[in-house]
């Protein structure tokens, strides 16, 4: 059975309606979609640029805790090696390997068969007379016969002596020259010399840092 042809009409018009309207929602959901689809970009964008300016501030800021690290490093590192310095400067003079020292001097000995070597150091100064009396130990050790007199009682030109001083006969020059080079070792100038009376060495007071030796 049909609808009568009024009401055919109406319901006809109402669908179109429908449609209409079906379409306009349609276009408006369509507009709201790509609209919010790029605000939707927009927002992701300048969350990935905050993201990345975040990323980029803690990426400076890694690198100047790095800079000042290697800064403090450095300084410490400086401030290690001038310690390092001023320590060796205020220690005792000392002879650190004294057994090589006396396998090196034991050739000599037969040289020195009935006579002396004569070691001496700067009266009241407690460094350079500890120096003396292990050079007495490695000379008697070495086979050659030391005399001790002058250790702790030395004055060399009746004024402080600084330094080491290094004398012997022409004859003795080789062991002379040997025995100032080993003390050498201590940073310090030593001072050779001709001294026909026989063979000295005579330990001075430490130089002191940055004044002229």
């Amino acid at each position: 059975m049909w609808p009568s042809e009024e009401t055919t009409s109406r319901l006809f018009n109402l669908a179109n309606v429908g449609l209409l309207f079906s379409l306009a929602l349609g276009v408006i959901c369509t507009g709201v979609v790509v609209w919010m689809g790029n605000a939707k970009e927009r927002f992701s964008n300048e969350r990935i640029s905050a993201n990345e300016k975040e990323a980029q501030r803690l990426s400076d800021e890694a690198a100047r805790f790095n800079e000042e690290a290697a800064r403090l490093n450095e300084k410490a590192e400086s401030e290690r090696t001038a310690r390092v310095e001023i320590e060796k400067e205020i220690q005792p003079r000392t002879i650190t390997d004294p057994q090589q020292l006396i396998k090196e001097l034991e050739p000599f000995g037969p040289e020195f068969k009935g006579r002396m070597v004569k070691i001496g150091s700067q009266m009241f100064d407690l460094e350079a007379n500890r120096l003396a009396w292990q050079l007495q130990e490695i000379f008697s050790r070495a086979g050659i016969q030391p005399d001790i007199h002058d250790i702790s009682n030395g004055i060399v030109s009746h004024t402080v002596f600084v330094g080491v001083q290094v004398l012997g006969p022409t004859e003795d020059q080789k062991f002379v020259k040997f025995l100032a080079k080993k003390l050498s070792a201590f940073g310090h100038p030593v001072i050779l010399g001709v001294n026909p009376e026989g063979v000295s060495v005579f330990i001075g007071t430490k130089p002191i840092p940055d004044i002229p030796k």
